[in-house]
């Protein structure tokens, strides 16, 4: 039998009661009534009993890649580092693309994402960055790298918008430190560390990447959880978390 793994770029042929880790995408309500928690449990399932519709399968820790990856830029080969995953992190929380450009949008109190955005920004790319300030908005701080080709490149691995967004494939089979790299990106932009109870959260309008960050998660054995988020006022669609 040949399968496809969540977020993994290559088959894997095995027998029909080879055991893989799975997870269904259903949906149920809390005691309250009000918000969703999704199915997400892990569970350990022959591939003969799975069902093709609803079961997800996750790479076994033990085929997970800790090969280099990299992407093409400019016709340059670029490595997908924690530098890399990092500043692609904080694109999945902040950024978006329009006429030419690659926009990250900041809190005012972020100077030091601003400026750490700046420099890697321009040892990966080439490309320097410049802070601008919102005259609408006094408490958006704005990065933007105004190039065609590095708006392009973004886009040819993280397609969609702020409603569909993506992990790039490379990232979800490189290493560990590499993917961790990119969680820490999207939590810091998106997230908030419960010192208290040793645990993280983020959130996101995007269903499609808390998806990908669920599995990013679980492959990293980080043990995730998902909700579905009631809409606030002050949000034009409802979140994951």
């Amino acid at each position: 039998v040949t399968v496809q793994c969540k977020g993994y770029d290559k088959k894997i042929t095995c027998t029909p009661d080879h055991q893989f880790v799975t997870y269904k995408n259903s949906v149920r309500k809390d005691e309250f009534g009000k918000r969703k928690k999704f199915d997400y449990t892990l569970r350990w399932k022959s591939i003969d009993s799975c069902d093709v519709k609803k079961d997800c399968l996750l790479l076994p820790f033990g085929l997970q890649n800790e090969e280099d990856r990299y992407e093409t830029y400019n016709n340059k080969q670029i490595l997908v580092d924690e530098k890399f995953a990092r500043f692609i992190g904080l694109y999945l929380a902040e950024g978006g693309t329009d006429y030419g450009r690659v926009t990250f949008n900041l809190c005012i109190d972020e100077d030091h994402f601003a400026n750490e955005l700046i420099s890697i920004g321009e040892e990966l790319f080439g490309i320097t960055g410049r802070k601008e300030y919102s005259k609408i908005k006094q408490n958006v701080l704005l990065v933007r790298f105004y190039s065609v080709v590095l708006e392009k490149f973004i886009k040819s691995i993280i397609p969609g918008n702020l409603y569909n967004k993506n992990v790039p494939l490379s990232i979800l089979n490189s290493k560990k430190s590499v993917k961790i790299a990119c969680l820490r990106g999207w939590i810091d932009g998106d997230g908030h560390n419960y010192k208290e109870s040793n645990r993280v959260t983020g959130v996101s309008a995007s269903s499609s990447l808390i998806d990908d960050l669920y599995v990013l998660s679980a492959s990293c054995k980080l043990n995730p959880s998902l909700y579905l988020r009631n809409k606030e006022k002050h949000q034009t669609v409802a979140s994951k978390s």
